[in-house]
């Protein structure tokens, strides 16, 4: 059976060290234990591009190894020393110890473009200021078609519940189940937010991130469970997509039967990149950026109507204003005046790391995917760096729930989008259509983008407001400074009377009336 020690003070919320690495394959396995990626299929063209993947630091043994973050899968899993594979030549993999117990259980996951194998063993593990003994694990000694040596990733770190485990709950409980079993209940969570550039982003347990969330309000939600009132991805309902001004008539949700009002479900899933969703949707959300194209897996444009999967990019200079809202549920529901809205940054839309051979074009960040399983949209990586999210599990009568904070400032991210990216390589008088789900290509065609026009005239106007408001204000200040300034020459000189342009106006004088009785 396994056991739990803190390994440090009694203080049981920490932070984790988080890195961010390129990688050039994602996997993820479905909910029903078939052959998909959640974040990644043929149907999209991403699994030999720069990917990012987020990890960190954990033990097995005194041997210290990265893994991937994963919020959409519930194993642990390491990298064996017998794996003799040229994918397991450049990475750290777990040598053998003497706390090692392995069993004669197979440990095996498969995914849509390949899997791994290996067998079920139990191991010390330590994670962050937890030692966890006999914790069960999968060491695996064999890949296929899957390469984790582009991010020096060991292995994968599970944090999803326990549902869609490999490993069954007979065998043991997964990590997160021993980290958050063993500290109080009003500590049982995590909190997640990917990050870019220089900056990792974050990694708590236990605790939120006050560098992120101070003086902040995050949005409290219900985690949307199964038909069947189990739980198994950090999800919920979608309520909207909005993208350059137009709502984004979305498709009603054909994976989880008792979602409200039939909206799509979308799962927060740290272990892919982009955003994914239905094809019809997503085309139809493309069809309203001007530059967009639909490339096939040969490099071939296809029609922006076309039936046929393939891989949309973008001009690498166009802006696209898009942000998610969702369906906030349950007791522990409260917004307390925080937004709802929440933006995704320009350079998410657009990946400049993976162009087409011109350099013109950048990968999409959301792309079409119909074998996502455990919802309908997958929120990756691309919506991740944009939102901080505190998972909390159920305790007693309080049932999982999420907190979420939006972290991306809409105009600052279009301003630094610009200094990046540089201004439109494409013609401003491009069409751009309205979005009409009858007609994929748009109903009608306009010469000038609304939004941007619109978004022009609005900071005119403000500008104007604000120059003729400053202009009133500073003329009212001079007047009243000017009258004062003659009420006190005024008194310095003996004068009693009001005062007009400098001169004294003399008191008229009172006639009496007399009324004889």
């Amino acid at each position: 059976m396994d056991s739990l020690e803190h390994a440090g003070p009694r203080n049981y919320g920490f932070k984790l060290p988080l890195y961010r690495k390129n990688n050039s394959a994602k996997h993820r396995r479905r909910q029903d234990g078939q052959d998909s990626t959640a974040g990644n299929s043929s149907d999209v063209t991403v699994q030999a591009s720069n990917e990012f993947a987020y990890l960190t630091r954990i033990k097995a043994a005194d041997q210290e190894f990265t893994v991937t973050i994963d919020t959409a899968s519930s194993d642990l899993w390491l990298a064996s020393e017998d794996c003799q594979l040229d994918v397991c030549q450049s990475i750290p993999l777990y040598k053998n110890s003497t706390s090692l117990y392995a069993t004669n259980e197979p440990f095996k996951l498969e995914y849509l473009s390949g899997g791994v194998a290996g067998q079920v063993s139990y191991e010390t593990i330590r994670f962050g200021r937890f030692e966890i003994t006999s914790q069960v694990f999968g060491l695996v000694s064999n890949f296929s078609g899957i390469d984790v040596a582009s991010s020096g990733s060991s292995g994968i770190l599970g944090l999803a519940f326990p549902k869609p485990a490999a490993i069954s709950a007979k065998i043991g409980p997964t990590i997160l189940e021993n980290i958050m079993n063993s500290i109080p209940a009003g500590s049982r969570y995590f909190g997640f937010m990917g990050g870019r550039g220089s900056d990792a982003g974050s990694f708590t347990v236990g605790q939120l991130d006050d560098a992120v969330v101070t003086n902040r309000t995050l949005l409290r939600t219900q985690v949307q469970a199964n038909p069947d009132g189990s739980y198994d991805y950090w999800k919920l309902p979608l309520r909207s997509i909005v993208i350059n001004n137009q709502t984004l008539p979305l498709s009603s949700t054909r994976k989880i039967s008792n979602s409200p009002g039939g909206l799509p479900v979308a799962v927060l899933d740290t272990g892919t990149t982009l955003i994914l969703g239905p094809q019809e949707d997503v085309d139809l959300l493309y069809s309203v950026v001007r530059t967009a194209r639909k490339r096939s897996k040969d490099g071939n444009d296809l029609s922006a109507n076309s039936t046929e999967r393939g891989t949309w990019e973008v001009d690498c200079t166009e802006l696209i204003e898009l942000k998610l809202q969702f369906v906030l549920s349950g007791p522990t529901s409260t917004t307390d005046g925080a937004s709802t809205d929440f933006w995704i940054d320009p350079l998410d839309m657009s990946w400049d790391g993976i162009k087409s051979p011109d350099g013109q074009y950048c990968l999409g960040g959301i792309q079409g995917n119909d074998n996502v399983v455990s919802g309908d949209w997958l929120l990756g990586d691309a919506a991740l760096r944009n939102i901080y999210v505190a998972h909390y599990v159920a305790t007693g009568d309080q049932l999982p729930n999420l907190a979420l904070l939006n972290v991306t400032d809409k105009d600052l991210a279009m301003a630094a989008f610009t200094m990046i990216r540089g201004l439109p390589t494409f013609p401003l008088n491009s069409t751009i259509p309205i979005l009409n789900r009858s007609n994929t290509i748009g109903a009608r065609k306009q010469s000038v983008p609304e939004h941007h026009a619109a978004r022009r005239q609005q900071i005119t106007i403000l500008v104007l407001a604000t120059v003729i408001s400053f202009i009133i204000g500073l003329g009212a200040v001079l007047i009243i400074m000017i009258r004062k300034e003659r009420r006190n020459w005024a008194r310095m000189h003996g004068f009693q009377g009001p005062i007009i342009r400098g001169k004294r106006i003399k008191p008229r004088k009172t006639r009496r009336f007399w009324i004889r009785s």
